[in-house]
């Protein structure tokens, strides 16, 4: 049994395909949600027929675009698509993206959505994503924090302290979940992650089993309210899906989608992988500078270990020492990984940067340094540090 999250590039309701292929998507026994804008009458009107037993299994995230349903005169049909969903058992959320533009109508968005939903949606930090690394889309961090807070809401207070915030876990995405384009075929493990697969050259073929382990991409997990709260990093505790987007006291959901929503991923698939404890985990942008200002090591000298060096040296920083285990690439100022790890002993703080792309030999390194007197991140953490430390310059 899969959960199968089903967003456009768009209006995903818009396709006159799409009902039918949620149909048989539901047919096969699998849960399924539909982000949608909720003004398409007449898709609700389809669903809503669909048999009970398949709409038990349906899940409708509603995106609360206020300002635009103001605009097109589409409010209106809007809370009436979302209380004929209510009335037809379908379990759904209803979400608003906080930017500063609600935050000056938030008395207005709250008393019409009190009118006409019994209750406040559940918000959700809005990212600006028009540079790296990826800030908040607000003008004033703290009214935005404060309006946020003030709705209560647990899908909020989940986006708004994982924002930024770079865990170094086990991650299962690429195993237990992926992204894939429908239209093409073409799968990656993770949104920062190249294409892996094609399902249309086999499709009965069973897809790949790669997770992306210690060697997360990515500044941070953007959709981490999806799959962290999922499961895909057993190591992480965090609420349950439905925990992040039940509003309990409006009853969205049914006592099914709740038991199915409860359950986390590692609940029915094996665990593979050896917990390390001494990976470092970012939980705040302070984070950042702090790793930055540590005696820096360097493990691997291939094309990613020359460019952090690079990258390191271009921003003042010279890393304390460089190793790799091939034999041939060693030199009176790259060390054996037995060397460096002696010299350990002289450092207060380090860092062992694994500067290395594959997934499987970071894994493998990192399990070979889980017992050092050493902190342990990847490259692409360390890259994530750098570019906050040039944001605050700016």
């Amino acid at each position: 049994m899969s959960y199968i999250n089903l967003c456009g590039g768009g209006e995903t309701l818009l396709p006159s395909y799409m009902t039918n292929l949620i149909k048989e998507i539901l047919k096969t026994g699998n849960y399924i949600n539909v982000t949608t804008n909720g003004t398409l009458t007449s898709r609700f009107n389809e669903l809503i027929q669909f048999d009970y037993k398949l709409l038990s299994r349906l899940h409708i995230a509603f995106s609360l675009h206020y300002d635009e349903l103001k605009r097109t005169n589409q409010l209106e049909c809007f809370f009436r698509n979302v209380a004929n969903v209510k009335k037809s058992g379908i379990s759904f959320v209803v979400q608003c993206n906080l930017c500063d533009s609600y935050i000056k109508e938030i008395d207005e968005i709250r008393n019409v959505c009190l009118s006409m939903l019994g209750g406040l949606p559940q918000f959700v930090v809005t990212r600006d994503e028009s540079s790296l690394p990826f800030g908040i889309f607000t003008s004033n961090n703290e009214k935005y924090l404060k309006v946020g807070k003030e709705a209560n809401s647990a899908l909020f207070d989940f986006t708004y302290d994982n924002f930024n915030k770079k865990r170094g876990h086990y991650c299962y995405a690429g195993g237990w979940s992926y992204k894939l384009l429908l239209k093409t075929g073409e799968l990656k493990r993770c949104y920062d992650e190249s294409v892996s697969y094609n399902i249309y050259d086999n499709i009965n073929e069973e897809l790949p089993y790669e997770p992306i382990g210690y060697n997360c991409k990515s500044g941070y997990c953007a959709n981490a309210s999806h799959f962290i709260a999922l499961g895909v990093m057993p190591d992480v505790e965090v609420p349950s899906y439905s925990e992040l987007r039940e509003r309990k006291e409006l009853s969205w959901y049914s006592e099914k989608m709740i038991q199915f929503f409860s359950q986390k991923l590692f609940d029915d698939n094996p665990i593979i992988h050896e917990k390390i404890n001494n990976i470092i985990v970012i939980k705040r942008e302070e984070d950042y500078m702090e790793i930055l200002r540590r005696e820096i090591i360097i493990y691997g000298v291939g094309s990613y270990g020359k460019k952090l060096y690079k990258r390191l040296m271009e921003n003042g920083i010279t890393p304390a020492l460089v190793c790799d285990n091939d034999p041939k690439k060693q030199s009176d100022s790259i060390l054996s990984v037995n060397t460096m790890i002696l010299r350990l002993k002289k450092y207060n703080n380090p860092l062992i940067v694994v500067a290395i792309n594959d997934d499987k030999i970071v894994y493998e390194v990192f399990n070979l340094l889980k017992d050092v007197k050493a902190d342990l991140c990847t490259y692409y953490t360390m890259e994530t540090a750098i570019r906050h430390m040039i944001r605050n310059r700016e």
